[in-house]
């Protein structure tokens, strides 16, 4: 006869092992929402809100469900090549070929635009807002990351960087985020400064078109539908394949992160998939 202590041994043990087997069977997303459509690239702001470029001209924005709401076109400026939404209230649109920006209100309606070449700029190829909404460019004609205002008053720059980069660097995509500024070139690498300037770290990562800042994690999806995370503080970086999330990977093209769900993007819609909380 089993005494009463090693019995509720053997019922803790296995309403453990149960709990255990529930917690990873347990699924990791809520719902799915999707939104038909050809989209060239999405983003995700800090209210939730969704932007969709689905064509060369135009913007579109829907809410956290998925309910469309505005839309911005201007086909005088050549293609979209950026959207930044780190602000809700004010979104950047950046036009790479004719070296030219938008920033518009919550309700997509043109604030006001300017044109780098006529504020001394020349060959940027990627545009930010900063948090205090000044402007972030990379000059590569002078190796210095620049922070200026719309009408062309620098209000910072970094020291020459020639010297740490040995080579042309062009980022393609430049955002500030957690005190720090992070500009990638898929060629060279990331290059992260804090939000005065100073150069901080280089990362020797390749092949990045697209990342993303969440909390004190780098984020970006690779070619084989890996989500990569590298800590902040630590750079300690973290791989997992992006099904494990309970997320389909297949013919993902883009993959983006917020607090409460998942935004991703295939060649004919975008799903809206909600966290488990």
């Amino acid at each position: 006869m089993l005494f009463p202590k090693v019995i509720n041994s053997i019922f803790f043990l296995f309403t453990l092992s149960m709990s255990v087997l529930n917690a990873q069977n347990k699924p990791l997303i809520a719902s799915v929402k999707k939104i038909e459509i050809k989209a060239r690239f999405v983003e995700i702001d800090r209210m939730q809100q969704i932007y969709v470029v689905s064509d060369d001209h135009t913007l579109m924005k829907y809410s956290a469900s998925g309910e469309f709401l505005k839309s911005f076109n201007e086909n005088s400026l050549g293609e979209i090549s950026s959207v930044d939404v780190s602000n809700p209230f004010q979104p950047l649109v950046f036009y790479n070929e004719y070296q030219s920006a938008v920033v518009l209100d919550r309700s997509l309606s043109e604030l006001y635009r300017f044109k780098l070449s006529d504020l001394g700029f020349t060959q940027v190829d990627a545009l930010a807002l900063s948090t205090d909404n000044m402007l972030w460019l990379y000059d590569p004609n002078n190796f210095k990351l620049i922070k200026f205002e719309s009408n062309g008053t620098v209000n910072l720059e970094s020291p020459d960087l020639s010297m740490i980069l040995e080579a042309s660097f062009f980022p393609v995509r430049l955002c500030e985020a957690e005190f720090k500024v992070f500009a990638n070139d898929p060629e060279i690498g990331m290059l992260i400064f804090d939000n005065f300037g100073n150069f901080i770290q280089k990362l020797s990562i390749s092949g990045i078109d697209y990342f993303q800042v969440s909390g004190n994690f780098l984020n970006w999806m690779d070619a084989e539908k890996n989500l990569h995370q590298i800590h902040l503080k630590t750079f300690r970086e973290q791989i997992k394949p992006l099904k494990d999330f309970g997320l389909d990977s297949a013919n993902l093209l883009q993959f983006c992160d917020s607090p409460d769900a998942y935004l991703l993007r295939y060649p004919d819609r975008i799903d809206i998939v909600s966290k488990v909380k």
